[in-house]
């Protein structure tokens, strides 16, 4: 990706990118939030992969429009009152936003816009540290990679220990221990994705700022956005059993092919296909979010 979003993305039609990649990062962090402190990895091993089904997201709300005409103005009296010019349609002021302060400065205009979006204690947490900028470009740089950074945000992690079942001497991904991350998918999935992709789009210069000095061009945080929302959307969805190989402090895939995985793929695996499917379709609207604003 060469452009960055907010310039001409799709070269097959003229849609343009208003937003910056915002829903997909944001939405796709909150969750990689929670993922990163599971105490264990798993394993799988004779396990089936199915393909991810076909899953449209709902179109976005088109704003409502008023096609109203201005009232017919009457014809003048002999001395009419000087009146202004009305125009049959006068485009609203345009109101530039407040200018953002400088990234060191910036946690509370950050949680000022991001906090009110849901009463999820879950989801209110994960604002509460310092250097809220910061911490979410190293969250979103290395979850495009595939990477799960444990200790930057805070949340409460899933209630209960991670779930195993033993059958005939072998270790197996308990499918119950599913529900414990549904809390965490619902939260996500409930979050408006035009809040979001708008109020990326109200932070991205200190977003972009903040990932230069990580190293990389902040130009290219558009990719990184776009790289992690395709990573989700396109992960291997499995069903069980899912076995698992235990070792002394972790367990681990017991399937080749799945422990060598990434960290994030091996994290919406230890979710449940029903909860990865969640939140992929959310992916999926948040991307076409994207490519369709500002067509």
């Amino acid at each position: 990706m060469s452009e960055r979003i907010g310039d001409v993305y799709e070269k097959s039609g003229n849609a343009t990118l208003i937003w910056a990649g915002v829903g997909i990062v944001i939405g796709i962090v909150i969750v990689a939030g929670w993922w990163y402190l599971q105490p264990k990895e798993e394993p799988l091993a004779s396990v089936t992969p199915v393909p991810a089904s076909a899953l449209e997201s709902a179109p976005a709300p088109n704003p409502a429009i008023d096609f109203s005409r201005v009232p017919s103005i009457p014809e003048p009296a002999a001395e009419p009152e000087s009146t202004p010019e009305t125009t049959a349609q006068s485009s609203p002021p345009v109101t530039k936003p407040e200018p953002l302060p400088a990234l060191a400065e910036s946690d509370a205009v950050v949680r000022d816009y991001f906090v009110p979006l849901s009463e999820n204690v879950n989801y209110r947490l994960l604002w509460q540290a310092d250097n809220l900028i910061e911490r979410w470009v190293t969250v979103i740089s290395g979850a495009s990679r595939g990477s799960l950074i444990g200790g930057i945000l805070s949340f409460q992690q899933p209630a209960g220990a991670f779930p195993v079942t033993t059958r005939n001497g072998h270790i197996y991904l308990d499918e119950k221990g599913y529900q414990r991350f549904q809390p965490i998918v619902a939260t996500l999935i409930n979050l408006k994705p035009e809040a979001l992709v708008a109020g990326f789009h109200r932070f991205r210069p200190l977003l972009e700022e903040s990932f230069g000095f990580l190293g990389y061009p902040a130009k290219d945080f558009d990719k990184c956005l776009i790289t992690l929302l395709d990573e989700v959307i396109n992960a291997p969805i499995f069903v069980g059993p899912i076995e698992l190989n235990s070792t002394s402090v972790l367990y681990t895939f017991a399937e080749p092919e799945l422990e060598e995985l990434t960290a994030l793929e091996k994290q919406l695996i230890r979710m449940g296909p029903e909860n990865t499917s969640q939140l992929q379709r959310y992916a999926k609207t948040v991307r076409n979010l994207l490519l369709k604003s500002g067509g």
